[in-house]
């Protein structure tokens, strides 16, 4: 019997000589492996493949073999990089439910442990950076708006204060006696 037999497995395992048992790995083609799981030769490029052999029907090209196992696991990564949960987006950037609003989902999903408070929703991470950028945009036009308004303010409160004390000069003339003695010095 063999190291794995004690298990209940759907693939048999082989001896390889040296006293090590090996179960033989699911393999996928490198092409197969872009279309199925949307990877790119770059992203693909992180793994090792299994073999690199020679294409016999055309010499020119090369059959890349990887590890199914390590391609989804490749793949299940980039897709997290990729996509944000809600709550997630909301915690690592400061962001409100309302923000979130004005982004369409990706995709949903059932909620987990809830169903009362409606389905997971994921964002393209994407998306939700250039939402923060666009609300910080958004934010400090508002503080120069407001800015502007207060500095608007203080000028429209000094030339009043400026026009008070002007008055307050005139009124000091407005009294009989001393609207005579202008008149009688020629000053006016």
């Amino acid at each position: 019997m063999g190291r794995f037999s004690s298990r209940r497995s759907s693939k048999p395992t082989f001896y390889t000589g040296g006293g090590a048992w090996r179960r033989p790995v699911d393999i996928i083609y490198k092409t197969q492996a872009m279309k199925q799981y949307g990877l790119t030769e770059d992203d693909l490029d992180e793994l090792t493949p299994l073999s690199e052999e020679v294409n016999w029907r055309n010499s020119r090209q090369t059959v890349v073999i990887y590890n199914e196992a390590k391609v989804k696991k490749l793949a299940w990564n980039i897709q997290q990089q990729k996509e944000i949960m809600r709550s997630k987006a909301q915690k690592e950037y400061g962001l409100s439910a309302s923000d979130l609003d004005r982004l369409k989902p990706c995709r949903t999903q059932p909620n987990p442990h809830e169903n009362a408070r409606g389905p997971t929703r994921f964002y393209n991470r994407a998306d939700v950076e250039a939402l923060v950028k666009e609300l910080a945009r958004e934010r400090d036009i508002a503080r120069a708006a407001i800015a502007q308004d207060q500095a608007a303010c203080k000028a429209a409160a000094a030339a009043a204060k400026k026009v008070d004390e002007e008055e307050q000069y005139w009124d000091a003339f407005d009294d009989e006696e001393t609207l005579a003695l202008a008149d009688s010095s020629g000053l006016f």
